[in-house]
């Protein structure tokens, strides 16, 4: 009797042991799930399923600020699923798709746009995608893949690529700004150096007396571009009250 006691200890001592053991790693996979969850939700992010079989997807959790961009009911067909996707982008995103599905490539990365289900609104999409399983021959079972809003990222991109432009076209006007002021400049300093040596060989008081009017007048002409690149200046950096106000062409 001692002896079947002590095999009942040990059967039972081990039972118990499997028993923690399994409870621990259901505590591990809960934990685990709970994390994933957490990591989807803060990266708003939808988790999606292919069978390649039977051509059709499945979306398993979608965190999305727009929910509903792509989610289906289990096993939709993947046509429904390009229907969404904007012409534009359709051909590429199932050229993508069918590298994987012929396993091609291990991966797939793609952006495009698409509508809402039964709506016209228009969002941005990330697509990443991977195999998950294939068969004994090698072919390609599962695709599972995420799906990320990225119409934020848009609206970044495209407000740095207009200011990029923006400061190009900047540059090019100033230097064409420049190379025009560099001849107007000219102009009346070559008048001004030119008279000035011309002024000692003056016949008369009269010849001088022209001479020197012209250098004046050059000089006021310099003055006023000086005066102009100052304006220009202010402008630019806001320090110029601009208003509107009628005045004769002709005069001016």
């Amino acid at each position: 009797r001692s002896s079947d006691l002590a095999i009942w200890l040990f059967h039972q001592l081990r039972q118990r042991k499997e028993l923690q053991s399994e409870l621990s790693i259901l505590s591990k996979l809960q934990r685990h799930t709970v994390e994933y969850d957490l990591v989807m939700k803060v990266m708003k992010m939808a988790v999606w399923r292919i069978d390649v079989q039977s051509q059709t997807i499945t979306f398993e959790s979608d965190f999305r600020d727009v929910v509903g961009t792509f989610h289906f009911s289990s096993n939709t067909p993947l046509e429904e699923f390009f229907d969404l996707v904007l012409p534009q982008y359709r051909t590429q995103v199932h050229s993508t798709l069918q590298d994987l599905m012929e396993g091609r490539v291990d991966e797939g990365h793609e952006q495009f746009q698409s509508r809402l289900p039964h709506s016209d609104q228009i969002h941005w999409q990330e697509a990443y995608a991977t195999i998950e399983k294939r068969d004994l021959s090698g072919r390609v079972m599962v695709i599972v893949g995420t799906l990320m809003m990225i119409d934020n990222q848009k609206m970044i991109e495209s407000a740095l690529i207009e200011a990029r432009n923006h400061a190009e076209e900047s540059d090019r006007m100033k230097s064409a700004f420049l190379a025009n002021m560099s001849h107007e400049i000219r102009t009346p300093l070559n008048a001004i150096v030119g008279f000035s040596d011309v002024l000692s060989m003056a016949q008369n008081d009269d010849e001088r007396a022209e001479l020197v009017n012209l250098i004046k007048q050059n000089n006021a002409h310099l003055l006023r571009l000086f005066d102009d690149m100052a304006n220009m200046s202010k402008l630019e950096a806001g320090g110029v009250a601009v208003k509107k106000e009628h005045f004769h062409l002709n005069q001016l």
